[in-house]
């Protein structure tokens, strides 16, 4: 199946993969055991394609995982909220890998389709307060690498000022993210792939 037909129209980098993903046993038996951490966390029969890219980073992955973790499935800013943020940025930033699958844990925390498609738009009349303001500061930090006072102040309606600072670290990440597997190339898993 065509790529293109699972992602809403928008500036997809969808580059011929680079690098090659190794399977578990080609690792230390310490990265074995994470990726298989990683396997039964994400439900999945494989090792998700992501991973096996994240495992290039040796050592590093066991102290990068802890702040991924905490970021995606702790902190003060709701999953929902979460999920809403990172498929801007998975737009913002053409990745189609990230735009997928988070497409798909948004299904899974009852998202509304209808929602999530509205944020691979330059605007849309259905968001609320709180998501447009999500939108507009996604854009600002994906543009000038920061926010305006009034991006800053639509944020603080919704966000405290920790909360905030949560914000700019979950788009720099999910950036950082983006970016890796939009330079490697690594391949949408063909069971995350469906008609849009």
């Amino acid at each position: 199946m065509d790529i293109r037909n699972s992602l809403p129209d928008g500036n997809w980098q969808l580059t011929e993969q680079r690098t090659t993903l190794n399977e578990p046993e080609h690792y230390s038996a310490k990265l074995q055991a994470i990726l298989a951490g990683l396997r039964k966390t994400s439900n999945a029969e494989r090792n998700l394609n992501v991973f096996l890219l994240f495992a290039k980073l040796g050592d590093v992955l066991g102290h990068y995982l802890p702040f991924f973790t905490t970021l995606l499935f702790a902190g003060r800013i709701s999953r929902v909220d979460k999920e809403k943020i990172i498929l801007r940025v998975a737009w913002r930033v053409g990745c189609a890998y990230e735009w997928i699958h988070h497409t798909k844990l948004a299904q899974l925390l009852r998202i509304d389709v209808d929602e999530v498609s509205s944020l691979a738009v330059e605007h849309s009349e259905s968001w609320s307060p709180r998501v447009a303001a999500y939108v507009r500061a996604t854009d600002e930090l994906l543009t000038s690498k920061t926010l305006t006072t009034e991006a800053w102040n639509d944020l603080r309606v919704h966000l405290s000022d920790e909360q905030i600072i949560e914000f700019c670290f979950l788009v720099g990440h999910y950036v950082m993210v983006a970016m890796t597997i939009n330079a490697s190339g690594i391949p949408v898993e063909p069971q995350y792939l469906q008609s849009h």
